[in-house]
This record gives C-alpha cells, sequence and structure tokens, in this order.
C-alpha cells in the first residue's frame, strides 16, 4: 500500500474520524449503519484494511491506507457477502463488531484464486483447500501442551474423534516420533511458519491444509477446557483447525464448525461440515469388471444427513452414471425447508456444479441442495455420487448410485 501522497485525486482529504457528512453515527445506531463510506478517511479503515490483506480479501493498491477507496470498499462488499452482512461496501458498525471478534487465523480467500470468497460452487456451504489425504490412515500427535490446562491432549484427541467418527478413513494418535501426519503444538508470536501469532484475543489459532497438517494454537491464549471459565475452549477451537486439516476451508454457515469467528462451545458437528468432510472422503468401492453397480446410499441424522460414494473402475471405460432416489421417510412434514437430491457429484476429481432450485418441496429459496442434474455419461476412471438431506433431525432419504459401462 501507498503513502498518503499516491492517493487518487478524486477523493479529497478529510479529517480522521470524518463520516459521510463529517460525523460517525452514534455506537447505538443500526447494526447496518455507516461509520465510514467510500471516499473518507479514518482510522477504521487502516485498521480494516489490514484486517481484510491478512484474510485474503484485499491485495496491494496505491491508495492510501485510511481511505476508504474503491479497492477496500470491494474487499469490505466481498467480506460482507460472505458472511451474510448488508452488502453495503463501506465500514457498517456490524462489519466493525464482527471483525473485531476472535477468529481463526486462515485466510477465508485463498491467495491462489482470485475472487474465490463464497463457496467453491454456489450449491455448497463450504469451500474445499489443499488435496485430501490420499491414504486410508492419517495419525496425529501432539508436540507440546499449554502451561494453562493439564488435559489438553485429551480435548484435542476428542476433537480428532469428532472428525474420525464421520470418515472412512481413520485418524489415529500416534507419538511425536512415530511419523504422524498432523502436528499439533503450541506456539507463539513469530513461530517460523510465516504466519505470526499476534498475542491474546484476536487469531486463536491456525492450521495448514491436508498435505502438511501443522495445527498450531496461540500460547498467549488463555485455554480452558470449557467455556466460560476466564479462557477459550480448546475443544471447540481444535475442532476447528482440524477442519483445516482435513481439507475443508471456511463456512459462511454462523452454525457450522467451520464457521471462522469463535461462537462459543461446539462439541458436534453441523450437517454442512459433515457434508463438506463427507464429499472430500467417500467411501470407496472398486468395481473394475462390472458392467452394472446399483448401490446403496442413505441419509439419515446417524450418518450426518450426507452419504457419498467413489465407484473406481481401474481404467478409464464409457458408462451412463445416474443417482435415484427410491425412498423418503420424512419424520416431521416435509416442507420446503427440507431438501433431498443425489447427484453425480464428482468425475475424475472434477466437481459438477449446474442444479435446479425452486419447487414446493425443493427446499427453501437459496438452500444449499435443491434439483441437481443427475445423470452423466462418458468416460472416466471414476465417479462419486452424493446423496444428502437438509434438516437431517427431520428428513430421512434413501437412495442408489446406478453405473452401466458401455
Amino acid at each position: 500500500m501507498s503513502t498518503e501522497n499516491e492517493r487518487p485525486r478524486s477523493y479529497p482529504a478529510r479529517p480522521h474520524g470524518a463520516g459521510p457528512r463529517g460525523s460517525r453515527p452514534p455506537p447505538e445506531a443500526r447494526p447496518e449503519a455507516t461509520l465510514v463510506g467510500e471516499g473518507d478517511r479514518d482510522l477504521l479503515v487502516a485498521r480494516a484494511a489490514g484486517f481484510l490483506h491478512r484474510f485474503g480479501y484485499l491485495a496491494d493498491h496505491p491508495c492510501a491506507d485510511d481511505l476508504l477507496c474503491p479497492h477496500t470498499s470491494a474487499a469490505l462488499l466481498r467480506f460482507q457477502r460472505f458472511y451474510g452482512l448488508t452488502p453495503t461496501g463501506t465500514l457498517t458498525a456490524e462489519t466493525v463488531k464482527l471483525m473485531g471478534r476472535p477468529r481463526c487465523g486462515v485466510p477465508d480467500v485463498d491467495p491462489a484464486r482470485t475472487g474465490a470468497v463464497a463457496a467453491d460452487e454456489d450449491t455448497d456451504p463450504f469451500t474445499f483447500r489443499g488435496t485430501p489425504w490420499n491414504t486410508h490412515r492419517v495419525p496425529w500427535a501432539a508436540f507440546n501442551g499449554t502451561s494453562d490446562m493439564s488435559d489438553e491432549e485429551f480435548r484435542v484427541k476428542a476433537a480428532v474423534d469428532t472428525w474420525d467418527g464421520m470418515l472412512p478413513i481413520s485418524l489415529p494418535q500416534v507419538a511425536p516420533s512415530g511419523g504422524p501426519l498432523i502436528e499439533v503444538s503450541w506456539q507463539v508470536g513469530d513461530h517460523g511458519d510465516g504466519d505470526p501469532f499476534d498475542g491474546p484475543g484476536s487469531v486463536l489459532a491456525h492450521a495448514f491444509y491436508s498435505q502438511d497438517g501443522r495445527t498450531h494454537f496461540d500460547d498467549a491464549e488463555t485455554w480452558r477446557d470449557r467455556e466460560g471459565d476466564g479462557g477459550t475452549d480448546l475443544q471447540t477451537v481444535a475442532l476447528h483447525e482440524l477442519g483445516h486439516a482435513l481439507g475443508l476451508g471456511h463456512s459462511p454457515i454462523r452454525e457450522a464448525v467451520m464457521y471462522a469467528f469463535h461462537q462459543g462451545e461446539r462439541r458436534a458437528l453441523h450437517e454442512v461440515d459433515v457434508k463438506g468432510v463427507r464429499s472430500r472422503y467417500p467411501v470407496t468401492i472398486e468395481a473394475p469388471a462390472e458392467r452394472f453397480v446399483v448401490a446403496p446410499m442413505w441419509a439419515s441424522d446417524a450418518n450426518g444427513g450426507c452419504s457419498t460414494l467413489r465407484i473406481d473402475l481401474a481404467g478409464p471405460r464409457p458408462l451412463l452414471a445416474w443417482g435415484q432416489i427410491t425412498a423418503v421417510d420424512s419424520v416431521g412434514d416435509l416442507d420446503r425447508d427440507n431438501y433431498c437430491a443425489i447427484e453425480v457429484y464428482e468425475v475424475d476429481d472434477v466437481r459438477r456444479g449446474d442444479h435446479i432450485s425452486g419447487g414446493d418441496h425443493l427446499g427453501s429459496a437459496g438452500a444449499p441442495t435443491n434439483c441437481y442434474a443427475g445423470v452423466w455419461a462418458g468416460t472416466a476412471n471414476h465417479v462419486v455420487f452424493r446423496l444428502s438431506v437438509g434438516h437431517k433431525a427431520d428428513l430421512e432419504a434413501f437412495g442408489a448410485a446406478h453405473l452401466i459401462v458401455l
């Protein structure tokens, strides 16, 4: 970023603290009320710009740091849209409040994928990062601990076990010398991984995506075995960071474990967390000599409302693939908030995205899954099917993956 003298001439300088009309709305103003508008200058802008830069929304630009220029405004708009805030492109009360909450240090936006802020597809309320672990066994180890607790390893293990229960791969604990793939440790300040911690109260922890797996907690924080005991609940933060180590990015869903900002104590995965990790790690069956494959799938409260299945053909073969839902057991009413869908989700590691939304019984407007184009024809080595339901406590679905080798 530049010095003040390099700012665009179209923006006249205003004194620090000036709002759109030279004054700032009071703190008790509406959450969407603008504190600093585009073209205004304020120290809040410099702080927000630093935040947006750190978490991937804002690249270097020629404007002054404290000027709400078009670059910063566009970054604010992306941040607001991702987290469901009123999309103004200005510094609003709710935007400043959310930016000030303790959170994960992993960027929301992958710097290598310019503009990729929303989910990787508009049909999935989560993002994928890195490459999935390509082994059935992903061991982890704690390399050190924190003086705040005596049972920190137990709390991390409880978080690992929560993910383990939803995966076809295992996550065993091993000794630090046992060649772990996920390395858990407590660090402070600049600890040599290119992403220094900032002391207490802001960034709580960070992790590297799968194929790296380092998971670091800021030891400048006060860690506790439960929320509200004069510190931060370790198991909740570990649950989030381990999602990154498995290859999940941040979710804009506030109830999700993979929501970037700390929301208080969590012990269970949300259905979008389960859908994300199961999409990343499907159950695999091999059918190299089969001409016709029918494989059962089910989605219920017991399995997180999502089932994924990969059929390997041991080489490129011409095929026709489709999914069929053969039974839906509604615990309550099949209303607009419920949905069920079976998809030809991925073909040779490339996801399919086109979908149709709407309909009285296909989910509410904007639901993460409605009705998908469920047939694919071509030549492939493997096909991944995904069956999922929304509001898994109210809805169960049984279906089948079909594949014919032509």
